[in-house]
């Protein structure tokens, strides 16, 4: 379990607004209380190369163009 949670706040995906106290404490409780949703990296790798693929005009499965 404590593997799953260095690598929750490892990949978290959150971002820190230091610009202000306020935002500061706002961001940092929410990434302490892990209000972020957990990002799963290699689903999300996959689904970004697939995106990326589509938008190419890459065939699914293939090598060819459409």
């Amino acid at each position: 379990m404590r593997q799953r949670a260095y690598r929750t706040q490892v990949h978290c995906g959150c971002l820190i607004d230091t610009s202000t106290p306020a935002s500061l404490e706002r961001d940092f409780n929410a990434w302490l209380h892990l209000a972020y949703p957990v990002i799963d990296p290699e689903a999300e790798s996959k689904r970004l190369e697939e995106a990326f693929d589509k938008a190419r005009g890459w065939k699914e499965g293939t090598s060819e163009r459409r």
